[in-house]
């Protein structure tokens, strides 16, 4: 694993898998996020894999609006590995 940084204005393109697993898109969940994203800062680092977003997709977008920088994980998994992450990632914010 290793951390990179991602310009306010750097295009970073979604990893299919992530598109198999549905993603908190509402009004609401994206306000929160932001809010938090202004007051506490990105806590959390986007992880990426084979050079596309594997999880942390809405932050790099509030992040990247707000004019900042944002911090990703690059991992270098196999693709049951990175279904087993967004499985068990997508479980944790359901029930959190």
């Amino acid at each position: 694993m290793m951390l990179v940084t991602i310009q306010h204005d750097q295009h970073v393109d979604i990893h299919p898998l992530r598109l198999v697993y549905p993603t908190r898109c509402t009004k609401e969940y994206s306000k929160l996020l932001e809010k938090d994203l202004r007051c506490s800062g990105q806590l959390l680092p986007i992880c990426i894999l084979q050079g596309k977003i594997l999880d942390g997709v809405k932050r790099l977008c509030i992040l990247q609006r707000l004019g900042k920088t944002c911090l990703a994980n690059t991992v270098d998994w196999t693709e049951r590995q990175a279904a087993l992450y967004l499985l068990h990632s997508n479980s944790q914010q359901r029930f959190v």
